[in-house]
């Protein structure tokens, strides 16, 4: 008897394939049956393999796979916004009750800021004003006035006196560019501060554009201070180029 095999098992000279262990598992044709076992009982080795197969080849996927698992449930969670539950809690502030709050302590600054700004407008009238300027006096100074009324104008924002204040500012900035006081603006800007600040609200909108419209034109007849400082810069470097020529000539 010849017997083929391999790894798993052999071949007998009927086409049985027989495992290395010495039972059968398997025929070569469906017609063989009953081969002996280790045990020495027939074993219907090819009609139950067929059986598997058919049965393996009718189930489902579903089936093969066994039984499916419970969908997963997905769950929400909303965190808690502390903040909006206090403001909703009885008693909360609203933003419109916190508004309101601020407005009302804005008007009852009102007065108070109107009186400081009125002296800091006395005091640049007193230093700067053509009846009492004497000619030296220094850029810092005027610019520091002006911007203390910016500070304080929170409360008079509809007077817009902070307006004409931040102007001042800018003519001070060209006149330090230049080096010398355009003093008929400085007079016509603390015209214009006087003017604002006597207003009781009554001013027409139109009207008070004009102030600023002049007090703009006024400004740029100088040049800026970063305009100052580029021409300043120029000139420097046109005379050293100049001079580096010169020695070339010589």
């Amino acid at each position: 008897m010849r017997l083929s095999s391999n790894r798993h098992g052999f071949k007998d000279g009927s086409g049985r394939f027989v495992r290395r262990e010495g039972w059968l598992v398997g025929a070569k044709s469906r017609g063989d049956t009953d081969a002996p076992s280790e045990s020495g009982e027939a074993t219907d080795v090819g009609a139950s393999s067929a059986e598997r197969v058919e049965a393996m080849t009718e189930a489902s996927p579903a089936a093969l796979k066994g039984p499916a698992k419970p969908a997963s449930q997905v769950r929400m969670f909303r965190v808690p916004n502390k903040l909006r539950e206090k403001l909703l809690k009885s008693g909360g502030a609203r933003a419109i009750e916190l508004l309101a709050r601020a407005d009302a302590n804005l008007e009852f600054l009102r007065p108070r800021c109107l009186n400081q700004i009125s002296d800091l407008i006395a005091e640049i009238a007193n230093r700067y004003g053509a009846a009492k300027r004497k000619g030296d006096e220094d850029f810092d100074g005027l610019y520091s006035l002006s911007a203390k009324i910016i500070d304080i104008s929170t409360p008079v924002a509809d007077l817009e006196i902070d307006r004409a204040a931040f102007s001042l500012c800018e003519l001070v900035d060209r006149c330090d560019g230049v080096g010398q006081w355009d003093w008929p603006s400085v007079d016509v800007h603390i015209d214009a501060l006087m003017l604002l600040r006597l207003d009781a609200g009554t001013m027409p909108a139109e009207a008070r554009q004009q102030i600023f419209n002049g007090l703009q034109k006024l400004n740029k007849r100088l040049p800026s201070l970063s305009e100052s400082q580029a021409a300043t810069e120029q000139a420097s470097q046109t005379a050293t180029a100049a001079d580096a020529n010169g020695d070339a000539t010589i």
